[in-house]
């Protein structure tokens, strides 16, 4: 009983995470620039615009070049801006939908990775 307890608090637990996480995509475009996206990703985002838009890895509208990105997590958030031509709002929400995808699979990998170690 322990067990099927636990899974269902899990299962909750995901459940929540995953409302969560999808929440700003359906909230409006005020909720959605204010939602998830720390000092370090308005960053990320700003150096993956500007990658998109042609200004390279850079800040300041293409005036400043950085090297201090994550450059796995830059490209790929530079899709959402290529596929929008640049438009924040709708980046935003690709970004948000990526992420959510990204976490989901994590969420699963963990999850089928740690039924496997509890099996043996």
């Amino acid at each position: 009983m322990h067990f099927r307890a636990a899974m269902g608090v899990i299962a909750l637990s995901f459940v929540f995470a995953l409302v969560y996480r999808v929440f700003p995509l359906f909230s409006g475009p005020d909720a959605i620039s204010e939602f998830f996206v720390t000092e370090d990703g308005y960053l990320m985002l700003t150096v993956s615009r500007n990658f998109a838009i042609g200004n390279g890895l850079s800040v300041s509208d293409g005036l400043i070049a950085t090297n201090g990105v994550q450059p796995l997590a830059t490209f790929l958030y530079s899709i959402p801006f290529v596929l929008s031509a640049g438009v924040k709002l709708a980046a935003l929400k690709g970004f948000l939908a990526i992420m959510t995808a990204v976490s989901v699979v994590a969420a699963l990998v963990i999850g089928g990775y740690a039924r496997h170690v509890l099996r043996h």
